[in-house]
């Protein structure tokens, strides 16, 4: 994808109206037709089931052993090793795997923990790991959280609500046994839940800093005098023993488009299995 430009030849930022009146101009070329059909096969692909030995071998006797993960959680946990990725991609698959929670919201529930040095390589909340990736471009992340948009507020609403409609955080099987009989039991939260989430609206995992501030302009479409975390609605975003407000005082906002294409093969493509200026695996 582009780095979209205005008249005057500057960047134009992630979120902006100018950025998506550029995007949807270039969705009419043969680039935008390639990403749209290689996204389709992502969605396709995405809620698969595939064998990964740190899961299969998770649980070794009863419900869990042998365990397959999901296409989208596999997708992110190499992400998780990149860089430089396009906002709108980070964005248009995290929204992908939103639509898909939302038809199942135990779709990427496994048995076991998957947090720490040992095995918190793994995406087995991918929602929450694209968030995570998505911190590291603090404007994509104040793009795909804009409270003062309509798709960041309903996104925000998902994300931290904790009522009918938000998203279930517990994504952790579990059960009980009954004399020699095991029983399935409640949900549970992973160790390091929302830590993504909690990451994402600073960028980086610097809140407020220099880069948040940049990102954000001023605030002044919000009615801000500078940018700025609040609580939102008397919520927190729990990250590990870190507590952040959800981000205020940014405008803009978007659809989140990238240009990773998943193909391997010659040129540009070689390797990664992504165009080059899409992004960075290791």
């Amino acid at each position: 994808m582009p780095d979209f430009k205005g008249a005057d030849g500057k960047h134009l930022r992630y979120g902006t109206k100018e950025y998506f009146d550029a995007f949807n101009k270039w969705l009419s070329t043969d680039d935008a037709r390639f990403y749209t059909k290689w996204r389709n096969d992502l969605r396709e692909y995405g809620d698969d089931k595939y064998d990964l030995k740190v899961a299969g071998e998770k649980i070794q006797i009863g419900r869990g052993s042998g365990q397959e993960v999901r296409g989208y959680q596999s997708l992110v946990t190499l992400m998780q090793q990149g860089h430089g990725y396009s906002p709108q991609f980070v964005a248009d698959i995290t929204d992908d795997m939103i639509a898909l929670e939302k038809e199942d919201p135990d779709v990427w529930d496994l048995r076991g923990h998957f947090s720490g040095k040992e095995d918190g390589w793994f995406a087995n909340d991918p929602v929450d790991g694209a968030l995570g990736v998505m911190s590291h471009n603090p404007e994509g992340a104040a793009g795909y959280l804009d409270p003062g948009t309509s798709a960041g507020k309903e996104r925000l609403d998902y994300l931290l609500g904790d009522g009918e409609g938000s998203r279930d955080w517990k994504v952790t099987n579990t059960t009980r046994w009954q004399g020699n009989i095991e029983f399935t039991a409640s949900d549970e939260l992973d160790t390091d839940d929302r830590k993504g989430l909690g990451d994402a609206p600073g960028g980086s995992g610097r809140r407020g800093g220099p880069e948040w501030a940049q990102a954000h302009g001023t605030g002044a479409a919000h009615g801000c005098q500078q940018p700025h975390l609040l609580l939102r609605d008397g919520h927190t975003v729990r990250s590990g023993r870190r507590h952040a407000g959800v981000l205020a005082g940014q405008h803009g906002q978007g659809d989140d488009e990238s240009r990773r294409q998943g193909v391997s093969g010659d040129g540009e493509y070689r390797g990664t299995g992504f165009p080059r200026d899409w992004g960075t695996i290791g």
